[in-house]
């Protein structure tokens, strides 16, 4: 998961600073799938599958409420002005990185539910695992997985 796209910028007369443009900028969630085997293994669809569900957590179910434009925007970029362009393009950059990094520590909290939630759903797709099934994950949500 990551944020692309771009913040335009533009110069305000009235004020004379240099200041965000929500309606000509195109930030956009990325969402993209992680699995790293060629297509010709014999555990792609399993693992394809797998990061297909954590997709899905994304765009409606359990994570889609994170990584939102719409918080960045009203929360972090809206009111950021400078009197140099070059300098509010830094403290774009700042917030966007700064958002993205509080947003990977804010969903660790969830990430092993979502785990769970997609080896519940691909565990049963072939080929099985031999470690499938074996009390990996303890109904104690701060247990390590094993």
């Amino acid at each position: 998961m990551s944020i692309g796209g771009f913040v335009n910028t533009d110069f305000n007369n009235d004020t004379q600073l240099w200041e965000v443009d929500r309606e000509r900028s195109s930030l956009e969630r990325k969402l993209y799938s992680t699995v790293k085997v060629p297509q010709s293994s014999y555990f792609y669809a399993k693992l394809h599958r797998h990061e297909e569900i954590h997709i899905e957590q994304f765009e409606t179910g359990i994570a889609s409420s994170y990584y939102s434009l719409d918080d960045l925007w009203d929360n972090h970029l809206q009111g950021l002005t400078n009197e140099n362009r070059g300098v509010l393009q830094i403290a774009i950059s700042n917030t966007l990185t700064a958002f993205v990094k509080a947003e990977n520590k804010r969903i660790k909290l969830i990430r092993p539910q979502m785990e769970i939630a997609a080896y519940d759903i691909c565990d049963g797709i072939d080929p099985q695992f031999i470690f499938q099934r074996c009390g990996r994950f303890e109904a104690t949500p701060n247990a390590p997985n094993n």
